[in-house]
C-alpha cells in the first residue's frame, strides 16, 4: 500500500517498481509506476495523471483521476472493473499487449483509446454502459463485443478488427461512426439516436445498422458501407452510399430512404412508413419488395430492373413511381409487379431483350396509365397488353383520321366560287 500527499513517481527507469500480489496506491498530484502484480487499486485525488505499466496480466479493481489522463498498459490480458478519468480533456488509454481487454465501467471526460492483442469485451453481461467518453478508438485482433454486446455512450467511434472477428456495439444516444472495419466478420451497430456513418467495411460479410433516429451519410460521396449484405433500419430517415451485394432497408417512422449503390444490387426489401424511397444502382437491380409514398428506382451502367420472381408486388407507391433502366425493366418472361395508389408510373427503359423494353403488371390508379418516352426502342407491355408502340389497330385509325383531317383542311383553304347576282 502506497500513499503520497504529493506524487508517486518512478525512480528506477524501466525497471519494476512494485512486485506483489496486490497493489493499492494513492497520490495527490500524480502516479507513475512499473509493476509486477496481479491486482491493483490506484487513484490520483488532485490534479495529475495516472500511469501504470504491468509486466504481465492485470486486474484493475479501480483506477481514478480527479483531473488528469489515465494510462494502463498490461503485458498480458487486462481486466478493468472500473476506471474513471475526470477533469476537462482527460483521456483514458488501456492496452492489453497479450490476450483480451475486459471492461467493467470505463469513463473518460474526453477520449478513450483501447487496444487488445486479443478481443475487447465487456466484463459480465449487464446492459449498462461499459464505455463512456467523447471519441473512442478501439483496436482489437479477434473481435469487439463479439462475446456480448459492448454498450457505450460516445460521441464518435473508430473501430478496427485486424484479424478475424465480429464487432457488436450499442450506443445509448447519437453516434458518429467515423470508421469500423473487420478483416473477416460481421459489424453490428445500434444507436439510441442518430447514427452518422463514415466508412464501414466487412467485405463479403454482413453489416447491420439500427438507429432510433436517422442513418445519415457522414463522408459525402464516398462509400459508407462495403460488405456482402447490408441490413439497415432507422426511425426517421436513411441515406447511405453502398458497395454491397444485397440490402434490406427500412424507415419505420416519417422519413425518406435513399440508397446509392456502386454496382449491381439485390434489394430483398426496402420500405418507408411515411416518406419517399429512392434507390440507384450502378448495374442491374433485382428487387423483391420496395414500398414508399413515392418510389424512384434507377439502374444505370446498362443495368436492368428485374423482379426476383416472388410474385408479390415488387413496387408499391401511394403517390407515383419512376423506373429508369439502362437495360430493360422486367423480362419478356417475368414482369415487374406494381401497385401504384395514385399515378403516374413513368417507365424509362433504354435496352431491349427479346423485342421487349419493359414488361409490367399490376395496377396504376386511376386508369392504368403509363408515361413512356417516345424514344423507347422495344415493346412496353402492361398486364400482357402492348402499351407502346401504339398497337397497329390504333395506328390504322390514327392514320385514317390524320388523312381525313388533312383533306378537310385542304377544302377549307380552297378559294370559294363567286356567286352570281
Amino acid at each position: 500500500t502506497l500513499t503520497s500527499a504529493g506524487a508517486l513517481t518512478d525512480a528506477n527507469g524501466s525497471a519494476t517498481n512494485v512486485t506483489a500480489g496486490t497493489l493499492t496506491a494513492t497520490a495527490a498530484t500524480g502516479l507513475d509506476l512499473d509493476t509486477a502484480v496481479n491486482t491493483v487499486t490506484a487513484g490520483v485525488t488532485g490534479t495529475g495523471t495516472l500511469d501504470l505499466s504491468e509486466t504481465d496480466a492485470l486486474t484493475v479493481t479501480s483506477a481514478t483521476t480527479a483531473d488528469g489522463a489515465l494510462t494502463i498498459l498490461a503485458g498480458g490480458p487486462l481486466t478493468v472493473t472500473s476506471a474513471t478519468a475526470a477533469g476537462a480533456g482527460s483521456d483514458i488509454t488501456l492496452t492489453a499487449s497479450v490476450g483480451d481487454l475486459a471492461l467493467g465501467t470505463v469513463t473518460a471526460a474526453d477520449d478513450v483509446t483501447l487496444t487488445a492483442a486479443g478481443a475487447i469485451e465487456e466484463l459480465g453481461t449487464d446492459s449498462a454502459a461499459d464505455l463512456v467518453g467523447d471519441a473512442a478508438i478501439l483496436t482489437a485482433a479477434t473481435g469487439i463485443g463479439a462475446a456480448g454486446t459492448l454498450e457505450t455512450t460516445l460521441a464518435s467511434l473508430a473501430a478496427t478488427i485486424t484479424g478475424s472477428g465480429a464487432l457488436d456495439l450499442t450506443d445509448t444516444d447519437a453516434l458518429t461512426v467515423t470508421s469500423a472495419t473487420t478483416s473477416a466478420g460481421t459489424l453490428t451497430i445500434t444507436t439510441g439516436g442518430d447514427m452518422a456513418v463514415g466508412a464501414l467495411t466487412a467485405s463479403g460479410d454482413t453489416v447491420t445498422l439500427t438507429s432510433a433516429g436517422a442513418l445519415t451519410d457522414a463522408n459525402g460521396s464516398a462509400t459508407n458501407v462495403t460488405a456482402g449484405t447490408l441490413t439497415a433500419t432507422a426511425a426517421t430517415g436513411l441515406d447511405l452510399d453502398t458497395a454491397v451485394n444485397t440490402v434490406t432497408a427500412g424507415v419505420t417512422g416519417t422519413g425518406t430512404l435513399d440508397l446509392s449503390e456502386t454496382d449491381a444490387l439485390t434489394v430483398t426489401s426496402a420500405t418507408t412508413a411515411d416518406g419517399a424511397l429512392t434507390i440507384a444502382s450502378g448495374g442491374t437491380m433485382t428487387v423483391g419488395t420496395v414500398s414508399g409514398s413515392s418510389v424512384a428506382l434507377t439502374a444505370s451502367g446498362g443495368g436492368s430492373i428485374l423482379s426476383d420472381g416472388s410474385g408479390s408486388p415488387t413496387v408499391t407507391a401511394s403517390t407515383g413511381a419512376t423506373l429508369t433502366a439502362g437495360g430493360t425493366i422486367g423480362t419478356s418472361a417475368v414482369p415487374v409487379t406494381v401497385s401504384i395508389g395514385n399515378g403516374p408510373l413513368t417507365v424509362i427503359a433504354s435496352g431491349v431483350a427479346d423485342g421487349v423494353s419493359a414488361n409490367l403488371r399490376g395496377t396504376v390508379n386511376p386508369s392504368n396509365n403509363l408515361d413512356v418516352p417516345l424514344a423507347t426502342l422495344g415493346l412496353v407491355l402492361f398486364n400482357a397488353a402492348q402499351r407502346y408502340p401504339i398497337p397497329s389497330v390504333i395506328q390504322t385509325h390514327y392514320a385514317v383520321l390524320s388523312t381525313t383531317l388533312t383533306e378537310f383542311v385542304k377544302l377549307l383553304d380552297r378559294p370559294s366560287s363567286p356567286r352570281r347576282l
